[in-house]
């Protein structure tokens, strides 16, 4: 982070302006912060000129920057830090690199590879956040006991995503062996019973007495 509280890519004069800390809220938001600027934390702003065209025309142009922010609110504070999810960067394991979403806007934040500045852009957006987006962190998040990482909106844990198809295909072929081996699965009652053999099995693996009615 600069003394002008932008986040560059770069070698600063004093090392504590590249030396980040993190801090998470009870919600399990986290604030980023430099040990030279203790003051001011890692924030999105929108930033907005205005440009006469060629036709004497004013127009606005607003661009979306990630920096420092005087004075944030609190509700507009802070990221979400996420295992990226499409890193392409040679020699070097996905599991390395994290992507960093404003838990405000969603928004992801990226490092332009024009200006070396930190920008945001829309996850909707065409190869947002990229690359330019693909953070890694010395020593790595990953092997901290005290920073848990987020899923990205709309996903589930590894493991529960895992387990949720695993129920569901073990659903399926429950049914589908059930109709093979149903003597009258060509019939109405036949299809019933074929629908109640996966019912009934579950019932009976939470203890269900295999008498009740279901």
């Amino acid at each position: 982070m600069t003394a002008d509280g932008k986040v560059k890519v770069g070698t600063p004069a004093d090392p504590r302006a590249a030396q980040w800390r993190i801090s998470v809220t009870g919600q399990g938001v986290k604030i980023l912060y430099t040990e030279l600027y203790t003051n001011t934390i890692m924030q999105q702003y929108e930033t907005c000129e205005t440009f006469v065209d060629q036709f004497g025309l004013r127009f606005t142009k607003c661009a979306r920057i990630v920096g420092n922010v005087a004075d944030p609110s609190a509700g507009e504070m802070g990221w979400h830090i996420e295992l990226h999810r499409d890193s392409h960067i040679q020699g070097s394991s996905p599991e390395e690199f994290v992507q960093l979403r404003s838990a405000n806007t969603w928004d992801m934040f990226f490092i332009s590879p024009l200006t070396k500045e930190g920008k945001a852009c829309e996850t909707r957006g065409q190869n947002c956040p990229g690359d330019s987006g693909a953070f890694k962190f010395d020593p790595p998040l990953m092997e901290r006991m005290d920073i848990a990482l987020d899923n990205p909106p709309g996903s589930l844990p590894p493991g529960l995503a895992a387990y949720r198809t695993t129920v569901i295909m073990a659903f399926i072929l429950m049914c589908c062996a059930g109709c093979v081996f149903n003597a009258e699965s060509k019939s109405l009652a036949g299809c019933t019973a074929c629908l109640k053999i996966p019912l009934l099995q579950f019932a009976y693996a939470i203890g269900v007495p295999q008498g009740a009615k279901i």
